[in-house]
């Protein structure tokens, strides 16, 4: 899940709605996972206030979303071959009746994952294992709270930073790819200056 986030850059309400049958996604029911052509058809995200009823993502427009290569991933994981395995897997279950969405990250009733339900089951306590959880910071009474270093959500700046810095994504890549909104967020949070920015037009500029 991770993985398949940090290099798709959808929205967790996205990607809990992954679906390898075609026919769900025509029904509005997930988004569907397009192995012929590599890609990803973002239309809809999972809507918590009525759950069987995934509501038009955030742009309220349809996406393609490529899945990247392995050789273009830092870490090895291959994105691509594990969603065909998992796709066939998704059908399978989805034949015996076990995940009737035929979804690739289904709960344990073969039904969509609650983001919030799924954060504090899953997220925080492998947060902890991996020593992700921050040290406790204080409200006005005093009582502890916690942050932790990782959220699913923070996965599509993991993406969008990739995206920009590495595979050298411009300003409409990244809108068309990770669907955000307007260029001014992608502009203030992926393609913006910095210290190294000024020394290189410098340095063009000594050219």
């Amino acid at each position: 899940l991770i993985h398949t986030s940090a290099n798709l850059g959808t929205r967790a309400n996205e990607t809990f709605i992954l679906t390898a049958d075609r026919k769900v996604y025509e029904r509005g029911l997930g988004n569907y996972v397009d192995l012929e052509n590599r890609r990803v058809l973002i239309s809809w995200q999972f809507n918590t206030t009525e759950p069987d009823a995934p509501k038009a993502t955030k742009t309220k427009t349809r996406r393609t979303t490529a899945i990247p290569y392995v050789e273009n991933i830092a870490t090895g994981f291959d994105v691509y071959q594990w969603m065909v395995t998992r796709s066939a897997e998704a059908l399978q279950e989805q034949l015996e009746g076990k995940n009737p969405l035929a979804l690739l990250f289904p709960n344990r009733f073969g039904a969509v994952q609650k983001l919030h339900s799924f954060t504090d089951v899953v997220i925080h306590p492998v947060s902890e294992q991996l020593g992700w959880k921050m040290p406790a910071y204080f409200d006005a009474d005093g009582k502890p709270l916690h942050m932790y270093r990782f959220s699913l959500h923070s996965m599509r700046d993991r993406f969008g930073t990739t995206a920009a810095d590495e595979w050298k994504y411009s300003e409409r890549h990244l809108l068309a790819e990770g669907g955000w909104s307007d260029p001014q967020t992608v502009r203030k949070f992926y393609l913006g200056t910095s210290d190294d920015t000024h020394e290189e037009v410098q340095a063009l500029q000594k050219e």
